[in-house]
């Protein structure tokens, strides 16, 4: 679970400082203590495990997305195609600061790679990209 996501791996969070933050973490990740979620389409990849098997059968991350966006789409697509179930842990809370890097390219750039990204994944796929799904807590 993260303060910052593209999907369902996003909840609000009450914190403002490191302090609290630590003190949020603790009660959050108790209370959702062996707590699997599993009806999600992507990971978010700043933080994942998984068998090496998996990433022998399915591959690398797609480096044709360049400095990124859709290649955690593209991964998980191709680990769901491959038969394996991709879920995430509740009981684990990760503070991320979210898009440092793609803030320092402008608004305007951030939309070009999102767009000529997208274009790629749904001609890779022959299929639609649809917009991820968010929860509140």
């Amino acid at each position: 679970m993260t303060n910052y996501a593209g999907n369902e791996a996003m909840i609000s969070v009450p914190y403002r400082n490191i302090k609290d933050m630590d003190k949020f973490s603790e009660i959050y990740t108790l209370a959702n203590s062996n707590k699997l979620y599993t009806n999600i389409n992507m990971l978010i990849m700043f933080c994942v495990a998984m068998r090496k098997e998996i990433i022998n059968q399915v591959g690398y991350l797609d480096e044709s997305f360049g400095i990124g966006m859709f290649e955690d789409d593209d991964f998980s697509y191709r680990v769901k195609k491959a038969g394996y179930e991709i879920a995430y842990t509740k009981d684990i809370f990760i503070h991320h600061y979210g898009s440092a890097s793609f803030k320092k390219l402008g608004r305007q750039k951030f939309i070009e790679i999102f767009n000529e990204n997208k274009k790629k994944f749904e001609k890779k796929w022959n299929i639609k990209w649809t917009r991820n799904k968010y929860q509140n807590k």
